[in-house]
């Protein structure tokens, strides 16, 4: 199969990254009165995002964090799928290393 028929596994390539960015600019987000988390998520360990934000290290604020991370995460099969299609190595290394990057960040703020 060619890449350009793999819609669905390249839109998951951006959402891993968008997620993971939204995971990680969460206080500069909150702070410039964005809020990209869910609702459906942080609502259930919280009733107001800046929870999160006044007790990082509550054990709800990080049960929180990590249904996002683990959210996130599950996109990580598709772009291991996508990646294998790839047969340049140019565009290999221009879609692996921001995906590379991104399981390091989720590596870092779990838990």
């Amino acid at each position: 199969k060619s890449l350009a028929a793999e819609l669905e596994i390249s839109n998951t390539m951006g959402l891993f990254l968008q997620k993971t960015n939204i995971i990680r600019d969460y206080l500069e987000d909150l702070e410039e009165g964005r809020i990209f988390w869910p609702k459906a998520v942080w609502s259930k360990w919280s009733k107001h995002l800046s929870q999160f934000a006044d007790r990082p290290h509550d054990r709800k604020s990080l049960a929180c964090l990590n249904e996002l991370v683990t959210n996130a995460l599950a996109h990580i099969p598709g772009c291991l799928k996508y990646m294998r299609m790839i047969e340049d190595p140019m565009n290999f290394r221009f879609c692996a290393i921001p995906q590379v990057m991104a399981i390091a960040t989720l590596s870092e703020v779990y838990n």
